[in-house]
């Protein structure tokens, strides 16, 4: 997460914890440029549906890395 000094809100105002919540359909916005799931299936067979949706950003900010250039794959096992 961002630390206090890069977020107006405090960090217990910067997640949302769905945890034994049943069936949830709720839209969720990131307030930055990035946003994070944390996940855990208890039982096999289990399942959640995740949609993202993402404005164009003609600028975007390169966060995910301290290099200002290079190429970035995301893998997903």
């Amino acid at each position: 997460f961002p630390s206090s000094q890069d977020h107006a809100l405090p960090l217990m105002e910067r997640y949302v914890d769905y945890c034994d919540s049943g069936t949830v359909r709720r839209t969720v916005r990131s307030s930055q440029n990035v946003a994070m799931l944390f996940f855990r299936i208890h039982t096999a067979g289990s399942s959640f549906t995740l949609t993202v949706r993402k404005p164009i950003n003609p600028f975007p900010c390169n966060i995910i890395s301290q290099t200002p250039e290079g190429s970035f794959t995301m893998v997903i096992p």
